[in-house]
This record gives C-alpha cells, structure tokens and sequence, in this order.
C-alpha cells in the first residue's frame, strides 16, 4: 500500500508562506499599489466596498473552496448550489440588490465557484428583451428561485456576415 495522501489548501498557514525573493520584489514595486488598486476598482469607496464584501463573503463557511481540488464534479456541482442558495440568503438579509455591485463583488470574490449564473444571464436578457407581460409574469419566479431558467441562442445562419443573421425560436 502506498505512502498516504497529503491534501495541501490555501487554508493551511504554511501554503501562504512565500520564497524570500519574491516577498522583496513585492516590496519593490516603483508605484502605488492602493492607488492603482483604486483605479482598477473605479474609486476608493468601491475599493472598500469591494473588501467589505470580500471579507463577508470569507467570513462564511459555506463559501470555503478550499476542498474543491478533491471533490468529484457531482460534489461541486452541490457545493457550488449550495454556495448559489447561500449567498441569495445573505444578500437578502443585508439588502443588496440583484444587479447591485455588492452582489457582483461576491459573485467575483467566489471565483465563479456559484452555480446558477446561466440564471442570471437569463434574468438580464428577460428584463432587457422581455414584453411588460413576460417580466411581470418570469421576473419574480426566477428572483425568488421558484424556477431556475436558462439563456440559450442559436443561429440558423452562421458566420460574420452580421446583417444576414437568422435566428429563430420555438416554444
């Protein structure tokens, strides 16, 4: 029987330390780091509202990904509708909207780990492309996930000739 099996996760205190060498080039840098950090996030409030979020997000249990390098797809998959489910339940508890930038920012800090985002894309094409009728009637169902909708599209004419596009549905 072989040697048994090491799980490294960036949980455990001796994976985040780094090499000396590249610990002093980090130090090095020849401009600001919170400065470009605010440009990258569109300004200095978003910056701290992007780490509030994050750090809420990290706060939860439920959001560790750390074991997921050893999950077999099925247990991602669930791992990933939990998270989907769980961070509906605390957006709602704090009060961040659905298209909001707080909600964004912990879709972002989970690093796509979340199932359901087909979901989303469906909800933005609703409410964009949709008829008063069709909002009124899909927009709470699929908010409230009482049903989980999906995006699809397809050409019947393909290629870059844009004005010649077909596309055609069937219901």
């Amino acid at each position: 029987m072989g040697s048994p099996v090491h799980r490294v996760s960036l949980g455990d205190t001796w994976s985040r330390q780094m090499h000396p060498d590249i610990e002093s080039e980090r130090y090095m840098q020849s401009f600001d780091v919170e400065r470009l950090t605010n440009i990258l996030d569109g300004g200095a409030q978003n910056t701290a509202l992007r780490r509030k979020v994050e750090s809420i997000i990290h706060s939860y249990p439920e959001f560790s990904c750390k074991d997921n390098y050893f999950m077999t797809q099925n247990e991602r998959y669930k791992a990933a509708m939990r998270r989907a489910f769980h961070i509906r339940l605390i957006a709602r508890h704090l009060g961040w909207l659905e298209d909001g930038r707080e909600l964004g920012y912990a879709y972002r800090a989970l690093s796509g780990d979340v199932a359901l985002n087909i979901h989303r894309v469906f909800l933005r094409a609703l409410r964009s492309l949709g008829s008063e009728e069709q909002i009124a009637k899909w927009d709470p169902l699929c908010k409230n996930i009482q049903i989980i909708a999906t995006y699809a599209q397809t050409e019947l004419g393909h290629g870059t000739y844009l004005q010649g596009l077909e596309t055609e549905a069937t219901y």
